[in-house]
């Protein structure tokens, strides 16, 4: 029996990538996300860039790279493209069990989904102490609000997503402590000074200091 095929143009598979992950999309089409980003090179369609889906997700409104023309010549066998699905029997995994499957079942249930509120209600210590901060600093030149002090979260946000952003961290921090996972900050141990002869006339560099305020 032979396997149903799917053809898109160019046109359809550039909409389906800047629509979702290729990690997600890949499998649909039944190919890895490494093949689907050299098909995509070999349609001449630009994919989305690192961290570009991390940036929709907290709001950000990112413009997307646009389709390129094909020359009306040389572009023969490269308008679409035919992907081979798996079927659902070959694709199946196999079941969970052990530890992995009670984290699926307890991830199953809808009260234990993450969802960032609308408002930001009895934040952890270290989002609160965050806040805080965030309300004290200024915005630079580009609007960008980073916040300095200690035992903080090390946020770079806008003035108009520093709420969204709290109200993620918090649930995700909450989220985490609620599956075993605590979040704290840990002060990196500086490292040992090092001592040497110089013979050139400057000044040794030391090593291990950390500036970050």
């Amino acid at each position: 029996m032979a396997r149903e095929s799917i053809t898109l143009t160019r046109e359809e598979l550039y909409e389906r990538v800047w629509t979702e992950p290729m990690a997600v999309l890949a499998p649909k089409l039944g190919l890895s996300d490494v093949g689907l980003k050299k098909t995509c090179a070999r349609l001449r369609i630009p994919s989305p860039p690192r961290g570009y889906w991390a940036r929709l997700a907290a709001g950000q409104k990112i413009r997307r790279t646009p389709l390129p023309k094909l020359p009306e010549k040389g572009a023969t066998g490269i308008r679409d493209a035919t992907f081979y699905p798996r079927d659902k029997e070959s694709a199946a995994p196999e079941p969970l069990t052990g530890p992995v499957a009670d984290q699926a079942r307890f991830e199953a249930l809808p009260e234990n989904a993450l969802v960032a509120p609308e408002i930001l209600e009895a934040p952890s210590p270290l989002v609160a102490r965050t806040v805080v901060a965030m309300r004290k600093a200024k915005a630079d030149e580009t609007g960008r609000l980073r916040a300095r002090a200690q035992q903080i979260l090390d946020v770079d946000v806008t003035l108009g997503t520093a709420d969204r952003a709290m109200r993620i961290l918090d649930t995700l921090i909450k989220g985490l402590a609620a599956r075993g996972y605590p979040v704290s900050l840990v002060t990196p141990k500086p490292e040992p000074q090092r001592y040497g002869c110089d013979t050139g006339g400057g000044a040794s560099p030391h090593h291990g200091a950390d500036w970050r305020g």
